[in-house]
């Protein structure tokens, strides 16, 4: 089918992520303005958190970088998100 386009292989979804721990605090919201730019909310959820929502492509792209933040990082919902990514986990600890 010449001239036809594929549609993505993934849904565009808006995920809630919530960063904990004072030390992190700074260089997490970092990390969130270089990867979502500079118009992205950083909502303060008491001292040591923050909580943003973005509009993600998810992907397993997505969930690397996530896992790459570590632990500091929570993806809070939607539900069927947070389940891909347990997914994503389990599949990956299967190779070892």
């Amino acid at each position: 089918m010449v001239g036809t386009k594929k549609a993505l292989s993934y849904a565009v979804r808006n995920v809630t992520v919530n960063k904990r721990n004072n030390l992190l605090k700074e260089r997490l919201a970092g990390v969130i303005i270089d990867r979502f730019g500079h118009d992205v909310w950083l909502i303060p959820q008491g001292e040591d958190h923050f909580k943003t929502i973005v509009l993600v492509s998810v992907s397993p792209k997505f969930f690397g970088w996530v896992t790459g933040i570590g632990s500091g990082m929570k993806i809070t919902g939607p539900d069927n998100v947070k389940a891909e990514y347990k997914a994503y986990l389990q599949d990956v600890l299967e190779n070892y």
